[in-house]
């Protein structure tokens, strides 16, 4: 009983360990979905040659760096995005990244 109570524990905190969230640039702006995840495309050192306007930015944590991006792409799609740029990574405080929508 014991065993299964605190496997039950680390079962939860490994599920809920990896967050995101999303900051929108302008707060009374709200952006419909047009991409799945998985559409939404990758900057990591370039800049798209595409029209775009920076619709927020969002920040995840606390996990593998795939599922990191997986939130972050997860993310950007719900917000409206449709890439990610200026990804940021940090050791201890996991990776933001800016959320634009081409024009």
């Amino acid at each position: 009983m014991r065993f299964g109570f605190y496997m039950s524990l680390l079962v939860l905190f490994f599920s809920a360990c990896t967050t995101a969230q999303f900051a929108p640039s302008l707060l009374d702006k709200v952006y419909e979905k047009r991409r799945s995840p998985e559409e939404i495309e990758v900057y990591k050192t370039q800049i798209p040659d595409k029209k775009y306007i920076e619709i927020g930015s969002v920040h995840a944590c606390c996990g593998s760096i795939d599922k990191i991006v997986i939130l972050l792409r997860e993310k950007a799609s719900q917000a409206g995005g449709d890439a990610l740029i200026s990804i940021d990574a940090h050791a201890s405080q996991g990776m933001s990244a800016a959320v634009i929508r081409f024009e």
